[in-house]
């Protein structure tokens, strides 16, 4: 199959970004209208705000609909699109455990709603979908790489797997140009929700103590939302399009006890840590990212964790997101 890079540059396409009001989403469109990128943002803003928006909202075309609802009159549309970043979903483990209907619902349809109208419509748009670490599950020995058997441990792991294989078989059963990239542990500004976000949030309501779930032990790798966007931008300038799925991360891992720490010096606080011994169900233990394969696309990430929480607060602080 022909590389996207020697058939179309980004500067110069048409791109529609689902989900584009999002956290991630909204960093992704920035950078495609920087570029020169000709945006179509479809949100039905559940779970986002149009403001993210507000640095380009004059300069795309924003659609306040359920992506199923809109998505085969807009490839009918005069507008030839070129690509799709498919970000629209329930993003967050605990919903999942609590109402896994509204998960499937809102993680698989859409996405087979996608796959169905550019089948029918248009093979040519190259579709990046963004799926979770959340797929692998309790993971074992680690680093993870993409070819570890998937083992989804909450519903939105599985819903995303679900959705990623519909992506993967649609490439190889009626030869659609798709690619997904499997996030780790994303962070940044205009989060809000996560761990970062939520230990920044209890030490500016109490700066004397902060609770950590479980033992402090747990890990993960958190990769900075910016990163997010250059790996996403990796794939759609170099995959090949044949339904290949790629980790995004930093191949780094720290504690929830370090992460906690660290984020209490950017602040100058010296808290008590206080442990529950409990964790969440559908959360792993451990997570470090194999991004060898996504290292072949160009991909290396930029942002260290200490600079990336720096980054934070200073978007806390500028925006009074917490009181």
């Amino acid at each position: 199959m022909q590389n996207k890079k020697e058939k179309i540059n980004l500067d110069s396409s048409n791109i529609i970004v689902t989900g584009g009001s999002g956290f991630i989403g909204s960093h992704l469109v920035e950078k495609l209208v920087e570029l020169g990128s000709n945006v179509t943002v479809i949100d039905d803003l559940r779970n986002s705000s149009k403001e993210n928006l507000s640095r380009v909202i004059k300069e795309i075309e924003f659609i306040d609909s359920p992506v199923e609802d809109i998505f085969s009159d807009l490839l009918q549309s005069s507008k030839k699109f070129n690509y799709v970043f498919h970000l629209a979903n329930e993003s967050y483990v605990p919903p999942s455990v609590e109402d896994p209907f509204s998960d499937l619902k809102n993680n698989v349809f859409p996405t087979l709603k996608i796959l169905e109208t550019i089948r029918h419509i248009s093979k040519s748009i190259c579709l990046l979908y963004v799926s979770s670490a959340a797929v692998y599950g309790e993971p074992g020995s680690l680093p993870i790489n993409e070819q570890r058997l998937p083992k989804p441990i909450s519903p939105y792991g599985l819903s995303k797997l679900t959705a990623e294989q519909y992506v993967c078989l649609y490439s190889k059963l009626h030869g659609l140009m798709t690619s997904s990239l499997r996030l780790f542990s994303v962070y940044g500004p205009r989060q809000e929700k996560q761990v970062i976000y939520d230990f920044f949030k209890k030490l500016i309501e109490n700066p004397n103590e902060i609770e950590i779930l479980g033992n402090g032990n747990q890990a993960r790798d958190f990769v900075f939302v910016d990163d997010v966007v250059n790996a996403l931008l990796s794939v759609s300038c170099n995959s090949n399009f044949g339904g290949e799925v790629y980790n995004v991360g930093t191949a780094e891992m720290i504690t929830t006890r370090e992460l906690a720490i660290k984020i209490s010096s950017v602040m100058n606080l010296t808290p008590e840590y206080k442990y529950t011994g409990k964790t969440r169900k559908g959360d792993p233990e451990k997570w470090l990212a194999d991004i060898s394969k996504i290292n072949n696309l160009g991909f290396y990430p930029q942002t260290t964790i200490d600079l990336g929480l720096e980054k934070v607060w200073d978007w806390l602080k500028s925006n009074v997101k917490i009181d």
